[in-house]
């Protein structure tokens, strides 16, 4: 996205500056004849004594282009990251990876800055550096200058013309040499992501902790209405204990995936509570609540680095001893079948996986956590028949969560005798 707005920045062709350099051709190439035309001794000496303030210039500004490269690469990385972050938002406050994202996006950020110090501190010395050659060049002329209005060689007045002459010559060439040097207008960018690191915490109202095990969820009345009126459920009630594995049927637009985000504290319900534990779920901090959930949602989320980052998110080695065993047990790396296995770097978005193996790599991600809920919104709907198995075997066999909660249409999931049926009609039917 940085990419495309730094698109905008050719239009500086055609800014006042670029204009004033073509004028300063002229400017540069008038003034250089004037001044020998005024004194050639003196003429000759500013020859001589202007490469070294070329090349002084021509070294700050390879300086400076380079810093500025760096900070705009710099920019464009955060940039991306800050994209990412935004675009998976949801995803994130899912995994409760809300603390990693915003630590990864400070850490860009720094990044930023030092490179934006960088910068400016070639700046600095390039412009000092300028001042100090343009009055070593004035000292000189002064002192010469002097000598010759003393032996009758040379006039005040010719003294101010070369002077002024002299001034512009300095000035074009300043320009020039820094001709390559394009500041890109990232301070924008870089406040809107100040401002973005700066929002207050959706939780900041909730204070209550959830402590201990999950025992019981409650949905006592629930319903929910977004934005623009519509309502979604309606009155809907249901208790889940500890040990049970729920099936939530429905056709679209019945409510299902809502319900989970009520759950996940996405959404706070219209009217009703939720309840965990007898607390209700709209006072508990989401930190708590989403430490205790884990969703494989339909569309799995894939962060920029490798299929193992992707799984463990940060976990412990002995979340890594449970995947390694969990792979073995099922064979699961079958169906991973890359050179560099789990070490294999994920394309932009999941670009060189299969959807298979992106709803696989959630569904690893799910139970390597090992969320007291979890929450499996159509789990199977991109799996070929061999991996869809595996899957549904794990669920049968495994103790995968305290409680499971299942959003389905395929009948191999009709082993689970808690079926949750919601309808457009607002109701939820429990069949046992």
């Amino acid at each position: 996205m940085s990419r495309i707005s730094e698109s905008s920045n050719v239009s500086n062709l055609f800014s006042p500056s670029m204009i004033n350099m073509v004028v300063g051709v002229f400017d540069f190439v008038i003034s250089l004849m004037m001044i020998f035309k005024i004194n050639l001794y003196l003429s000759l000496v500013v020859v001589i004594m202007l490469p070294f303030y070329v090349v002084l210039s021509v070294y700050f500004s390879s300086r400076i282009k380079k810093s500025v490269t760096q900070m705009n690469e710099d920019s464009a990385i955060m940039a991306g990251g800050v994209f990412e972050t935004i675009n998976s938002i949801e995803e994130i406050k899912i995994l409760d990876l809300k603390t990693i994202q915003m630590n990864k996006v400070e850490k860009l950020s720094k990044i930023v800055k030092e490179s934006i110090v960088n910068m400016n501190r070639n700046l600095n010395f390039y412009f000092e550096n300028f001042s100090f050659m343009s009055a070593f060049i004035g000292t000189g002329i002064l002192y010469l200058s002097g000598l010759l209005i003393i032996d009758h060689a040379f006039t005040i007045g010719s003294y101010i013309a070369f002077t002024g002459y002299l001034s512009r010559i300095l000035g074009n060439l300043q320009v020039y040499s820094t001709a390559g040097i394009t500041i890109q207008p990232i301070l924008v960018s870089i406040r809107r992501i100040q401002e973005f690191l700066g929002y207050g915490d959706e939780g900041d109202e909730r204070d209550r902790n959830l402590i201990g095990g999950i025992e019981k969820i409650e949905f006592i009345n629930v319903s929910f209405n977004y934005a623009d009126k519509r309502e979604v459920i309606r009155n809907f009630n249901q208790t889940i204990i500890k040990g049970e594995t729920i099936l939530i049927l429905g056709s679209n637009g019945s409510g299902k995936s809502t319900l989970i985000k009520l759950l996940l504290g996405l959404y706070n319900p219209s009217d009703g509570q939720i309840m965990l534990n007898d607390v209700d779920l709209t006072k508990i901090k989401l930190n708590d609540l989403r430490e205790k959930i884990g969703v494989v949602s339909q569309n799995i989320h894939l962060f920029k680095g490798t299929i193992l980052d992707n799984i463990l998110l940060g976990s412990d080695d002995s979340k890594l001893s449970y995947l390694n065993k969990l792979i073995k047990d099922y064979n699961l790396d079958v169906f991973l079948n890359f050179e560099n296995k789990l070490d294999t770097e994920i394309g932009n978005g999941g670009s060189n996986l299969s959807g298979g193996q992106k709803q696989l790599i959630g569904f690893l991600r799910a139970l390597v956590l090992q969320k007291e809920i979890l929450i499996l919104d159509e789990p199977t709907s991109a799996l070929d028949t061999a991996v869809k198995e595996c899957v549904i075997d794990i669920i049968k066999n495994r103790s995968i969560a305290n409680i499971t909660i299942i959003i389905s249409h395929d009948p191999s999931f009709y082993f689970i005798d808690n079926k949750i049926y919601m309808n457009k009609n607002f109701e939820g039917m429990v069949a046992k």
